[in-house]
């Protein structure tokens, strides 16, 4: 009996222990896959990163959303500039959206292209553009950007420090 008792105390404290890992912020979901989808087609091993925030958008619709996240790159991701890498999915942007693009470059961003659009291949939930912050080689934050969720982020870019 008293066997019985120590095996479910180590039972309960695997579990607390478990519960205590840190899970990321955000609602984003496709982390595996898109770790796999970086590492496959930019060399990018998430593990390795001192912190880092990936947008991804896709530029082969010409729709508003394109030109929305764009904006928001250039009008409310200056803090985060240097650790920002950015990566386009397609290789037919409107006209407009090329113009943001070359002034994102210009302006010191870093841009990575998917040219083929690849990203659809690994499942990695791309129905919307996808940011993500990593630190010290830990998941942190992850979000896929609708319209409407410019608010969050930009008050998640905020919070961080400088």
């Amino acid at each position: 009996m008293k066997i019985f008792f120590i095996a479910i105390a180590c039972v309960l404290a695997a579990c607390s222990l478990q519960s205590c890992k840190t899970k990321p912020g955000g609602d984003y979901r496709g982390w595996k896959e898109y770790e796999e989808y970086l590492k496959d087609n930019f060399k990018i091993k998430t593990d390795t990163i001192s912190n880092a925030y990936l947008y991804t958008i896709g530029v082969d619709d010409g729709c508003l959303c394109t030109q929305l996240n764009l904006n928001f790159v250039r009008d409310s991701c200056k803090k985060i500039r240097t650790d920002l890498q950015l990566i386009l999915v397609g290789n037919k942007p409107n006209y407009s959206d090329q113009q943001l693009i070359n002034y994102l470059k210009q302006s010191g961003y870093k841009i990575k292209v998917d040219s083929l659009s690849t990203i659809f291949k690994y499942g990695a939930g791309f129905g919307k553009p996808i940011f993500l912050h990593y630190k010290n080689g830990a998941r942190v934050y992850g979000k896929n950007v609708n319209d409407l969720d410019f608010g969050i982020l930009k008050k998640y870019i905020n919070t961080l420090d400088d």
